[in-house]
């Protein structure tokens, strides 16, 4: 084990052990990540990072969780069935779910993203291609029968669309362009300011979130690479926690803190 990842291990054994490491003590909730956020565009990075995912998963919900027990259900969705064949994956939406512009989910805003992922050359479009010479889509067709269904059909059965729905988040129709710089979803948390600079991204709690609204009112997420600095910021309780979480139980714990 080398020194710097020795010394990540002390100050995360440090935070989990002290007793009031849910509660707040200034105006934000400060997350501290050890790796930069290279992006604040949900689904259309040319590559995948740790810390934008962390991001992500604040601000956003998927179709598709993995669970405390790694199993894959429903985010989004409320109930997924697939048919005998395993060619088709019926999805039905929850009620009540909006987005942070007051919107209500539907699913022309699932189809439309994902038809978006499934049709481009994203990092996370990657994964619903088979690899080889000849470049194939795993998905045939993705259709929204009713405002709270969508179906997603595949050429051939494929055991990996669930996993590979799980870091897809779910954008409103005809709003790709501007998520690039103000991500507007339907998670907890609502997007304020980022700065690629100083690699701060700020968010507020969204009371209208379709699981409850968050105890806390405002989160900062920093990006602090240097261990020392780390140490300082939790020992003077400046940072409220080291994300070292599963990115959809790390959302949960936050949006739960008091």
């Amino acid at each position: 084990m080398t020194q710097s990842k020795l010394v990540l291990l002390l100050v995360l054994t440090t935070l989990l052990i002290l007793p009031t490491g849910c509660r707040r003590r200034s105006d934000a909730f400060v997350i501290a990540l050890g790796d930069n956020i290279r992006t604040i565009d949900p689904i259309g990075s040319p590559s995948v990072d740790a810390a934008s995912e962390r991001v992500r998963t604040l601000i956003f919900n998927s179709l598709v969780k993995k669970d405390e027990k790694f199993d894959y259900v429903g985010e989004l969705a409320s109930d997924i069935k697939r048919s005998d064949d395993g060619l088709t994956y019926t999805f039905t939406l929850h009620d009540g779910v909006k987005f942070h512009n007051g919107q209500a989910l539907t699913s022309a805003d699932v189809k439309y993203t994902l038809d978006l992922v499934f049709s481009s050359n994203f990092a996370k479009s990657a994964s619903f291609y088979k690899t080889g010479a000849e470049k194939r889509s795993y998905v045939k067709s993705v259709e929204a029968p009713d405002a709270r269904t969508v179906v997603v059909t595949l050429i051939e059965p494929w055991v990996g669309l669930l996993s590979n729905l799980v870091p897809v988040a779910i954008i409103p129709k005809d709003s790709y362009e501007s998520q690039k710089t103000h991500p507007l979803g339907t998670g907890p948390f609502k997007f304020v300011h980022y700065d690629n600079a100083q690699q701060v991204c700020d968010v507020e709690a969204f009371p209208e979130y379709w699981e409850g609204a968050p105890k806390l009112q405002t989160v900062r997420v920093r990006v602090m690479s240097d261990m020392n600095q780390l140490q300082a910021e939790l020992q003077a309780r400046r940072c409220r926690r080291a994300s070292r979480r599963t990115q959809s139980s790390d959302s949960k714990a936050i949006r739960t803190c008091k």
